[in-house]
């Protein structure tokens, strides 16, 4: 009866994503010819180079990935591959179930199952990936506010918006132990967030074996390179996605994504629907639309996106099965 209640309530909440979808097209009267016909006029040499930015994007997840999974297991032996098809593999649970605790148990769990690495410490890895993720994301929104408020001149606002972010993250790479009891609190947040999504696993767990694994990373050099690579992540995913609004021939300057785009990155991490579908599509409209693009447009951009990213993903994770199938044992070096 568990297992049925739950398929249910993920049916429901697929239902409804493709509900606001619906609605949505009907409510802005977007036409589907002209929408198709959008898509079909993308040049080839953008699709192509928008599969290079998901191949790196993956590439770059599953490098952090192992890189947190190394902190806390120093002499792990593993097949090559095997990172990259677990970020992709997770990142489609995170996709087609619900959001962040899809894929905090598809990593923990293929930790356990793989490498014998308990559950228990596969989540906390997990969760500090999340919290990589969620501290780079606040920086950004900082920087946005900031720079939406206009308390200087126009230059000002420029650099605050771009360079906050990056400089944050070298001064707390260059005084990490001082600004490390700040990340404390923020894994501390994710814990919490995570408690009332996976209450069943992480009930299990008392605060002072959470505190030795995440005291474990802070030791490990590894670590500090993949706050780094966080780093790096998020200025991807943004170019990424500004490189499909160029080729959908979107009106807007990269300056424009960072701004707004922390707030996209939140509507997608906490929708209540499998990757956040409909909620996602709705804020993009939303968001755009504040930006003078019409509502049609945005939607081109919001639909092609979700699609190509799911299905590159797709394509990647095989190939990484494909490949990490193929691979001898190979000890880290």
């Amino acid at each position: 009866m568990e297992k049925i209640g739950g398929f249910t309530v993920k049916l429901l909440t697929l239902l409804l994503g493709v509900l606001i979808v619906v609605i949505l097209f009907n409510f802005l009267d977007i036409s589907y010819t002209e929408m198709l016909i959008s898509v079909k006029n993308i040049p080839p040499p953008y699709l192509i180079i928008y599969a290079f930015f998901q191949a790196s994007f993956i590439f770059l997840l599953s490098h952090r990935w192992k890189l947190l999974v190394f902190s806390a297991e120093p002499d792990l032996i593993y097949k090559r591959g095997f990172f990259f098809c677990c970020i992709s593999f997770s990142n489609l649970m995170n996709s087609f179930m619900l959001g962040p605790a899809a894929s905090v148990s598809t990593k923990s769990l293929a930790l356990k199952v793989i490498h014998k690495i308990s559950i228990k410490k596969g989540v906390f890895i997990a969760l500090t990936e999340h919290a990589l993720n969620i501290f780079i994301v606040g920086l950004s929104i900082l920087s946005s506010i900031l720079a939406y408020l206009k308390l200087g001149p126009p230059l000002l606002n420029t650099v605050v918006c771009t360079l906050l972010p990056p400089v944050a993250v070298l001064a707390i790479l260059y005084k990490f132990d001082f600004f490390r009891e700040a990340f404390f609190a923020v894994i501390g947040v994710v814990e919490r967030i995570m408690r009332h999504l996976l209450p069943k696993i992480i009930s299990k767990f008392n605060g002072k074996g959470y505190l030795l694994i995440v005291e474990s990373f802070f030791k490990q050099a590894k670590f500090k390179q993949s706050l780094f690579f966080s780093l790096l992540i998020y200025y991807l995913i943004v170019c990424k996605a500004f490189f499909l609004a160029t080729a959908l021939n979107l009106d807007l300057n990269f300056l424009q994504f960072l701004l707004f785009y922390p707030f996209i990155y939140l509507t997608g991490a906490f929708g209540p629907t499998p990757g956040s579908l409909g909620f996602l599509e709705m804020g993009w409209v939303g968001i755009l639309s504040l930006h003078g693009i019409d509502a049609q447009t945005a939607m081109t951009f919001a639909l092609v996106k979700r699609v190509m990213d799911d299905l590159l993903e797709i394509i990647l994770g095989l190939l990484g099965y494909i490949y990490y199938n193929w691979r001898i044992v190979t000890p880290n070096i």
